[in-house]
């Protein structure tokens, strides 16, 4: 679900790379999961030029199915708070 999600076209990504969900870095909880990603050459290669910027972790709600992008600006337990303020 959630790597159909992030490589949806975008019309303003010309060259949009394969994006990938880092395996180890998903945060689980009681209500669902916060998923980080990258680009699948950076995972391969390593080399930072392969590596995305500003890519915001997912929140996924398991009961819902909905889908939130949190961002960049701040630490990602600050959108998870954020978030579950809301629940």
């Amino acid at each position: 679900m959630i790597e159909s999600k992030i490589n949806q076209p975008d019309p303003y990504w010309k060259d949009k790379p394969k994006l990938v969900v880092i395996d180890g870095h998903t945060i689980e909880k009681q209500w669902g999961w916060v998923f980080f990603y990258d680009s699948s050459d950076f995972l391969k290669s390593g080399k930072l030029e392969d590596a995305l910027s500003g890519n915001a972790p997912y929140i996924v709600n398991r009961n819902t199915g909905e889908i939130v992008e949190t961002g960049t600006a701040y630490d990602i337990d600050h959108y998870v708070e954020d978030y579950e303020s809301k629940l």
